[in-house]
């Protein structure tokens, strides 16, 4: 299947898709904006970056739902809140082995900070203001605009793409990959 995010829902076509069809599946999410979406196969779950209102604040939030979910529904799941640390637009991967996501995460507003990272977190066992498992960079850290993250399980590698550093660099983290 072919996710595509526009606003507060995904659209899910079918992967062999060709011109001008429907989607099979609508998802949405009142309240929630739904971004980038990943699939983890193992659980049939999909898991998705977003930004969710929690009281009187907008927040970038990691949200799971059910891979065939359609129609209006609640994550099944969601990390958000101060602890987290989960905002900024991130950028994500998955390893669904582990139930683990990962997440470039930019310090607030800053256009380059030492305060950016990788961050991860278990999306399978977390629900809430968790804090991420993991942070690669941080306060004093290489990354400054982490853009973009990938996986390399067979080499146990996280690769990270940094805009201002105009470089990818690859972190050997056998602890989770």
């Amino acid at each position: 299947e072919i996710l595509v995010p526009e606003d507060n829902q995904v659209l899910v076509f079918p992967r062999e898709a060709n011109g001008n069809v429907a989607p099979i599946r609508v998802l949405r999410s009142t309240g929630n904006v739904l971004g980038e979406s990943n699939v983890d196969p193992v659980r049939n779950l999909l898991v998705i970056g977003g930004q969710t209102r929690i009281g009187d604040r907008r927040m970038t939030a990691l949200m799971t739902f059910h891979r065939t979910d359609q129609g209006d529904v609640k994550p099944r799941t969601m990390i958000a809140g101060p602890k987290s640390r989960f905002h900024g637009g991130a950028r994500m991967a998955i390893n669904p082995d582990r139930g683990l996501a990962f997440g470039t995460i930019r310090d607030g507003e800053l256009v380059s900070s030492d305060k950016s990272f990788v961050g991860v977190w278990n999306y399978v066992e977390d629900n809430g203001d968790a804090p991420p498992r993991w942070t690669i960079g941080g306060p004093g850290g290489m990354l400054r605009q982490p853009r973009g993250v990938a996986l390399d399980p067979r080499n146990k590698t996280l690769l990270v793409s940094d805009k201002y550093l105009n470089a990818v660099i690859s972190y050997y983290f056998p602890e989770v990959l």
